[in-house]
């Protein structure tokens, strides 16, 4: 199973994750893994997971806790 950790910038999504990795669990943060980009949306700069490296990351996983923001996050 994969759970999500979603939210604003700075509401400790990676703290969670350092606390959750020291307790033995599998963990991600796509900002810090490269795996989210910076795309031009009507003028406007907007970062956006890159849906391909994500999906593969996600391939297959069984225990996997993800941390990001992205609008583009509700397809996955």
């Amino acid at each position: 199973m994969v759970h999500a950790l979603t939210g604003m910038s700075a509401t400790g999504k990676s703290t969670v994750l350092r606390e959750l990795a020291k307790r033995g669990r599998r963990v991600a943060d796509v900002d810090d893994l490269g795996l989210a980009e910076e795309v031009e949306c009507d003028g406007a700069v907007e970062q956006l997971w890159r849906e391909s490296a994500v999906a593969e990351l996600l391939d297959g996983d069984d225990d996997l806790v993800l941390a990001g923001c992205a609008a583009n996050q509700v397809a996955f």
